[in-house]
């Protein structure tokens, strides 16, 4: 089994960090503590965090690393999508269901295409984005005076489309202007006010990860090529619950601008046992 290069890099990253852990002879360094925060008091100087077990850690700083949402289907019908198809159990013929059309999915419908899959793959999520693909661009010059920091989302987003299309009409590519704003992207989210963030999250978010977050030109291929097979169907739809049966899983959803559910046919997985159906979870776009 070929690894993915998320996967490559998330060794890489591991590796990074090995010597910076702290050891039985030294007490400085980075500490992993596993466990459930359930406070965090701010002090006159720095924090005071709180775990479930009753014990208490100081620091100067509290960062919250959340990563991304975990999967909420456990019980059956899940499979963890950082775990490659064979090591899971995954048959080739298995009908597959991924929540979510983001990177993760990109990551695991190519791990099971080079697995030599064969079983249809539904990947689902409420708009049914695709990231886009990279292209080689210059990041567009932009002047930090020319930001518009504070402004609602409204006049933000106003902003941003305007400078998209006075570029793309000079023949230029918007991911130009995508990456030219990533050294202020964090400064513009901080000056958002809370109700503009809770927009943007809402209705905003995804639009701006399928631009920021892009594939390979050479990933995008492959994903083309499997959709166009037939292998893989992207759909636009919200998962409205699943059923566990004695012949899969039963999925019901509902298409983005349909008034009544659909239903899905049930979803076998035969790695683990003839009645025991499969997802790959990933976030939602």
């Amino acid at each position: 089994m070929i690894p993915s290069a998320r996967r490559i890099y998330g060794d890489y990253i591991a590796s990074l960090i090995a010597p910076l852990l702290s050891d039985a002879e030294r007490c400085s360094g980075l500490r992993i503590i596993r466990g459930e925060c359930i406070s965090i008091d701010q002090l006159r100087y720095g924090v005071a965090i709180t775990l479930a077990d009753g014990s208490c850690h100081h620091g100067d700083f509290a960062v919250l690393a959340t990563g991304h949402e975990m999967a909420t289907c456990r019980s059956g019908c899940y499979v963890d999508p950082w775990i490659s198809p064979a090591d899971a159990g995954v048959d080739e013929d298995a009908r597959i269901l991924i929540l979510g059309t983001g990177l993760t999915m990109v990551d695991y419908v190519l791990s099971l295409v080079l697995a030599g899959h064969k079983g249809p793959i539904v990947a689902l999520s409420r708009r049914g984005l695709l990231p886009h693909a990279h292209r080689s661009v210059q990041p567009l010059p932009i002047d930090q005076a020319d930001v518009p920091f504070g402004a609602d989302m409204t006049e933000l987003l106003r902003w941003l489309r305007k400078l998209v299309n006075d570029h793309v009409a000079e023949g230029d590519d918007w991911r130009s202007v995508v990456d030219g704003i990533r050294p202020f992207s964090q400064q513009i989210w901080q000056r958002l006010s809370i109700s503009a963030r809770h927009r943007f999250l809402e209705h905003a978010r995804a639009w701006w990860d399928v631009h920021r977050h892009r594939m390979a030109p050479e990933v995008e291929n492959r994903i083309n090529a499997a959709i166009a097979s037939g292998l893989l169907t992207i759909m636009a739809a919200k998962l409205c619950v699943i059923e566990l049966g004695d012949a899969g899983a039963l999925i019901r959803y509902r298409r983005r601008g349909a008034n009544q559910p659909s239903v899905r046919s049930p979803v076998r997985h035969s790695g683990r046992s003839s009645q025991s159906p499969t997802f790959a979870i990933s976030a939602w776009r």
